[in-house]
């Protein structure tokens, strides 16, 4: 193309605007980063050549030509092609009758430094002092030997100074001894930088984006959901268009099902105007209805009409809330609460915050997927009281202000495990991994020691981790049927090469049994969603660890005798529900929720607690709340009716 414009006799400046204006140049189209994204998702599915190209496509659809051409030739045009053309613009023959002339001339030396020592002393002092007289601050990451290294950098801007250099001087003796001094400046320059940013360096690391959430957490000012003093921390920063911060509120809405009043969930602003045109008018319209007491309720509708967020739409969702509509344009039209979102969003910076959605767990931002799952470990990971089976194990007291919640299981109810056995594995539900696939799974998880007596899963635990056996035997427990003396049961003992999980994990549901270490050993631990990547990337080992989890529960069924039931027998509905029972001898198995942490979750889910409703589980799984007789008795079935 350049050969065919060069021939063509058109000035090659002309030639090059011509060709810029007819780059397309466009921001990101929303519709093309979601169908990357779900291509993106249905090649990780199915790697089929067709559908690699078609998310390479749409990938590269999203960005603009222009962009995607910038970032392949901006190194070339700013390493290479300006430097060539500013050198050949120069119009200066360099030889030593002219260096040797402007070792002396007054002209070289003062140009040289200027730029090389004045741009380093102007740009590195006005800092400094702007810093220390507290005239403003720096940038989060950037120290102030990165502005001096950055300053020395400053003298090589040698294009502009050369055009200058052509105004300033009519004699051409004089134009090239400035011309030398530019010259030598931006060698000298350029040296000085690297030595400064590899001297005032080296003492620290490379500058990294905050972690930690600036400010912090403040009920009187930040919009909260869920207890203010909760234990629990979960941040959000969004933009009210942005369609992946609506799914998002999904998330949420799971975690804050699953953690009830441990959680308190906090929303700050971040409109993203580049890509979202009517996010700052969205971000204030929620502050309007916040004005009116209606933050929530404004920001669960925009989020659910994430598409019609022009003026009128907003003003159409503040009369669905029932809003004063007179103050709330009025305070739009204003501008009234776009000083919060600039100070949202100036925290958003000192957190380092690049992004919507971005999360914060506990103070810290999170990194990585960001899904209920992934999430929740991160809350159970980082919450201040420990983890519920240190809380559980070491007796610690809740924090100030925090309710305290039954223990799990004590310690001193377990029975004596030392000295057990390993059992058999008739139903090949507990199989034993062969040398390829313990090797698979110790690189993917984590290998702790493990003492006897030691509980590495605690019955009713929402966050439990996949267990694989090293050495020493590992032995599981369930809670004690009538005539136990209230002593859990050892239903399995674990050696070497075996595993333990089940289907309950891979759903997000709490532990039912309790993993205790019968000698001392070694484990891998594999939390779920490293569980689900390893079992991803290897098929035959997931087909055996999804097999055997199967098999597990066929045999949790299986030898099910009777119900089990759940809730208080102080309640009315419990007693009418234990005389149909007695009255036909049906056998079962009562769950206090003062006891058991795992029945108060079975209550909580099913809406049964504050209504003081009975829950009763069938062996075949079947959930019933405050069953009729009929009802029961059928659960039953007819041959466990005396």
């Amino acid at each position: 193309m350049w050969a065919a414009m060069n021939e063509s006799g058109v000035h090659p400046t002309i030639g090059g605007v011509v060709l810029g204006l007819l780059v397309g140049a466009y921001p990101p189209r929303r519709a093309e980063v979601e169908l990357a994204e779900a291509l993106a998702r249905a090649f990780r599915q199915s790697p089929e050549p067709s559908l690699a190209r078609e998310a390479k496509l749409s990938v590269e659809r999203a960005i603009s030509p222009n962009e995607r051409i910038g970032a392949v030739l901006v190194p070339w045009s700013s390493y290479v092609v300006v430097p060539v053309f500013a050198l050949a613009n120069a119009g200066v023959r360099i030889d030593g009758t002219l260096l040797e002339r402007a070792l002396t001339s007054p002209v070289t030396i003062g140009v040289f430094l200027g730029l090389a020592v004045g741009k380093l002393l102007g740009v590195g002092l006005a800092a400094t002092l702007a810093v220390r007289l507290r005239l403003g601050i720096l940038p989060p990451g950037v120290s102030l030997g990165n502005v001096w290294s950055g300053a020395a950098l400053t003298g090589l801007g040698f294009t502009v100074s050369l055009f200058v250099t052509d105004l300033a001087f009519d004699d051409e003796r004089l134009r090239e001894e400035a011309t030398v001094g530019i010259l030598a400046a931006a060698v000298v320059s350029t040296v000085l930088g690297a030595v400064l940013f590899r001297v005032l360096g080296r003492g620290s690391s490379t500058p990294q984006r905050p972690v930690e959430l600036d400010p912090p957490v403040d009920p009187a000012v930040d919009h909260v959901r869920g207890p203010a003093d909760a234990p629990l921390t979960l941040v959000e920063y969004g933009d009210m268009e942005c369609p992946f911060c609506g799914r998002a509120t999904g998330v949420v809405s799971e975690l804050r099902a699953r953690f009830g009043e441990d959680l308190r969930y906090v929303f700050r602003h971040l409109p993203l105007v580049e890509l979202h045109p009517h996010a700052q008018l969205a971000a204030e319209a929620a502050e309007a209805a916040a004005a009116q007491g209606k933050f929530w309720e404004m920001h669960d509708k925009l989020f659910a009409h994430h598409d019609n967020l022009e003026a009128p739409d907003l003003l159409d969702h503040a009369a669905a809330l029932g809003l004063d509509l007179e103050r709330f344009a009025r305070e739009l039209g204003d501008g009234t609460h776009a000083q919060r979102i600039r100070d949202d969003v100036a925290g958003a910076e000192a957190s380092g915050v690049e992004g919507t959605p971005t999360f914060f767990v506990n103070g810290v931002r999170h990194m990585g997927r960001a899904g209920t799952d992934e999430l929740a470990a991160a809350l159970l990971r980082t919450d201040p009281r420990g983890t519920p089976v240190e809380r559980a194990l070491a007796g610690i007291a809740p924090a100030p202000g925090i309710r305290p919640r039954s223990p799990l299981s004590p310690p001193s109810r377990l029975p004596a495990v030392e000295g057990l056995e390993e059992t058999d594995d008739p139903s090949g539900a507990s199989p034993r991994l062969d040398d390829r696939q313990l090797a698979v799974l110790r690189r993917a998880g984590r290998r702790r020691s493990t003492s006897k007596g030691e509980v590495l899963v605690q019955g009713g635990a929402s966050d439990w981790d996949f267990i694989v056996v090293l050495a020493g035997t590992v032995a599981v427990l369930e809670d004690p049927e009538p005539g136990d003396d209230g002593r859990p049961r050892v239903v399995l003992v674990a050696g070497p090469g075996r595993f333990l999980g089940g289907l309950n994990m891979l759903a997000g549901q709490r532990a039912v049994r309790t993993v205790v270490a019968a000698a001392p050993g070694a484990v891998v631990t594999l939390s779920v969603q490293r569980l689900r990547e390893v079992m991803r990337a290897d098929r035959e080992l997931a087909d055996l660890i999804m097999r055997s989890f199967l098999l597990r529960r066929a045999l949790l069924i299986g030898r099910t005798t009777g119900l089990r039931v759940v809730g208080d027998p102080s309640w009315p509905t419990s007693a009418a529900l234990r005389a149909v029972l007695d009255e036909h001898g049906i056998a079962h198995q009562w769950l206090d929720p003062a006891d058991h942490e795992a029945a108060r979750a079975v209550l909580a889910e099913n809406d049964a607690l504050d209504e003081e409703r009975p829950v009763v589980v069938a062996a075949d799984g079947r959930v019933l709340v405050d069953p009729s007789p009929e009802e029961l008795l059928g659960a039953a079935g007819t041959g466990r009716v005396g």
